[in-house]
């Protein structure tokens, strides 16, 4: 045996074979190896070749791998193409496929005229705690989120921010260059990391100029977001820490897809402009309730419907408000009655 080599394995409708291409996945390319792992790689082709025999579906096939832990997730993530493997990855915006972008407000656009932007629009990934665009910075881009939260926020001299907005799925970040605006003025802090469609501010303005449906859109997200923006004023200013908390952890649940929120104690604090110990203790009076869980860099909704009955009334108001613009920002099963 050759103490350098190139081994391909392929997982195909007959199994698993070394050399052949088939239809199937490529698992590895390697080379430069020493003779043990190479015996190491032949004996777990074996075993792979024995697996492939007693499963029939490839989901199958990568669940029991993964078990056995001969094939990590990431080898898989990156180099699946078959039809079950394409579907994972666009639900977790792996790729710009049929199924993306993902964003309401492009998907209430005519058929044709989504077709016209897709050659402006850039699939990129939001990492947590990243900055997409600073105050005072050029506003270059806007960002239409397919999943996860960005929150606008405001920043003051001595480095403290508030949150003042948060923008998902139902919306984009920018408005001001709807009105011609070439810089910002508020920071969009990634919030619930994501995937978004970032496009130039010379396409986002083109496409103001040259499609009606498209400027009445973002018009219609403009309105929502004010209304957005003033209900947070004065709920900042009526109403208690836990019921604004029940709130803000809602609203961050309206914009994603799961209950568990991975959002620490001391960013909850800095969104809502307090000190870490009262954070804590608001948050401990939900979870007594049996509301909420508080874990590690996460927070996970138990009871919904209570907490929207601990939160104030900010929370349905600005839903109804936002459906009110935006008729299809909701998906019909996360309705929650907009009166209590």
């Amino acid at each position: 045996m050759t103490s350098a080599a190139t081994i391909v394995t392929e997982v195909g409708r007959g199994g698993i074979c070394g050399g052949q291409v088939s239809r199937g996945i490529r698992i590895a390319g390697l080379a430069g190896m020493e003779s043990a792992h190479l015996d190491q790689i032949s004996l777990s082709c074996r075993i792979l070749n024995w697996i492939s025999n007693r499963v029939r579906k490839l989901t199958d096939l990568r669940n029991e791998l993964l078990r056995i832990g001969l094939v990590c997730a990431r080898d898989w993530a990156g180099k699946c193409f078959t039809k079950e493997f394409r579907y994972e990855q666009e639900q977790f915006g792996m790729n710009a496929s049929s199924n993306w972008p993902r964003n309401r407000l492009l998907l209430a656009l005519p058929s044709r005229n989504l077709k016209q932007l897709m050659a402006e629009l850039e699939l990129v990934h939001c990492k947590r705690g990243q900055i997409l665009m600073d105050a005072d910075s050029p506003l270059d881009h806007v960002f239409f989120p397919d999943s996860g939260v960005v929150s606008v926020v405001a920043v003051y001299a001595d480095g403290r921010i508030i949150e003042m907005a948060t923008i998902g799925r139902e919306g984009f970040t920018g408005v001001k260059a709807v009105f011609g605006a070439k810089r910002s003025s508020a920071r969009l802090l990634v919030q619930i990391p994501g995937t978004a469609a970032r496009m130039s501010r010379g396409a986002f303005v083109r496409a103001m100029e040259s499609m009606p449906s498209f400027r009445r859109l973002m018009y219609a997200y403009v309105y929502a977001f004010l209304e957005q923006i003033l209900v947070s004023v004065a709920c900042n200013g009526a109403h208690g820490l836990k019921e604004r908390l029940a709130r803000w952890l809602l609203m961050m649940r309206d914009r994603g897809d799961d209950d568990v929120l991975p959002i620490t104690q001391d960013l909850l604090a800095e969104m809502l402009g307090v000190q870490r110990p009262t954070i804590t203790n608001a948050a401990r009076k939900l979870e007594g309730a049996g509301l909420i869980a508080r874990g590690r860099r996460q927070v996970t909704i138990l009871d919904r419907p209570g907490l929207t009955k601990a939160s104030c009334e900010c929370y349905q108001l600005v839903r109804s408000r936002i459906a009110l613009h935006l008729p299809k920002t909701y998906e019909e099963k996360s309705q929650l009655p907009l009166s209590r």
